[in-house]
């Protein structure tokens, strides 16, 4: 049994105990998924990045910390898909008090809105994961399960880049090798908002709820002098047409417009300046990119998340490393 214990504690399948330094031949953990939200919490308590980056699935696909001022600092993906605002609210709270980190990059979109209904992390701090095992017990799931012996295992003789799902630093892994059939993934993706859009909400009153936790984030942010970077995600047009369609499109306006004046209102009540928004939600570029049949896109993953090329292209445009920043051709 001791033997057991020790093989799965040592290896870490899900990157929960071992910190990545010590790692050594096993740093690849194809199970990281697993047990994401404790992982990523764990992962920037016990080190000291320079940025910490937040946000649902768009940030967890699409921004790689590799793209911050180059790859010259350290910087770490806290994103966790199908969070809301007041999930994010609560991952800040463990930056502010369990981290040094002043610098965050926080990545606002349509969703938070739209579907806070369909949050799966609202009890982030409780300790829920992905395999909807609780704090009290996740211990005894990662360390004396039968399940995290054959990951460990699995670990030790799968240490491919093929094999994982998720970088060392946080970041959800994209396989670029093959050509995707965009048409039918753009259609499923509007069948998929389609299901999580709940008929009959009054999107009014969900705006306003949203942005009091915004205003609460902010003032945080501000209180404890975290430089935080706000970033609106790129919308593509063909997300935009289904907004329109489902008569969405004017809420998401004004939460985008919400978005500046509380941005601006908290500073002034702060009395320091506001932070910065970075909008690339009406590039056209990137918004008009076609959608081909069978193929690659170059900024799109799909119908609503952004590729990690274009999401180094919107990193590369915060000031995070002064006169070292290679500005992107973003200008």
């Amino acid at each position: 049994m001791l033997a057991f214990v020790s093989l799965n504690y040592f290896v870490d399948p899900y990157r929960l105990f071992v910190p990545q330094a010590f790692s050594g031949w096993v740093n690849k953990k194809p199970h990281f998924e697993k047990f994401l939200e404790q992982a990523k919490l764990r992962e920037v308590s016990r080190n000291n990045y320079d940025w910490i980056i937040l946000g649902n699935s768009r940030a967890d696909r699409g921004l790689d910390p590799a793209g911050i001022c180059n790859g010259q600092i350290s910087g770490y993906n806290m994103a966790l898909p199908g969070s809301n605002l007041e999930a994010i609210s609560k991952l800040m709270d463990h930056v502010i008090h369990n981290t040094d980190t002043q610098n965050v990059v926080l990545d606002l979109d349509y969703a938070m809105t739209f579907l806070i209904f369909q949050d799966r992390f609202s009890e982030v701090t409780s300790g829920r994961n992905l395999m909807n095992t609780s704090a009290q017990n996740f211990l005894s799931a990662a360390v004396f399960s039968s399940q995290a012996l054959v990951d460990s295992l699995d670990t030790i003789f799968n240490q491919s880049e093929r094999s994982l799902k998720y970088k060392p630093n946080g970041t959800a892994f994209m396989d670029l090798s093959q050509p995707v059939q965009y048409k039918t993934v753009f259609a499923n993706g509007r069948a998929n908002l389609t299901q999580s859009i709940v008929d009959g909400t009054n999107y009014g009153q969900a705006l306003a709820e949203q942005m009091l936790v915004f205003q609460r984030l902010l003032s945080k942010a501000q209180q404890h002098n975290l430089k935080l970077e706000l970033i609106i995600s790129p919308t593509h047009l063909e997300l935009e047409n289904f907004l329109r369609q489902k008569r969405l499109w004017s809420w998401y306006q004004s939460w985008k417009s919400d978005l500046y004046k509380l941005n601006t209102s908290v500073a002034e009540q702060s009395g320091k300046r506001a932070f910065t928004i970075y909008d690339f939600s009406e590039v056209d570029e990137y918004r008009l990119e076609p959608v081909p049949e069978l193929g690659r896109m170059r900024w799109n993953q799909n119908l609503t998340h952004y590729s990690q090329e274009l999401g180094s292209l919107m990193l590369a445009k915060i000031n995070a490393c002064d006169s070292k920043l290679e500005q992107a051709s973003l200008d």
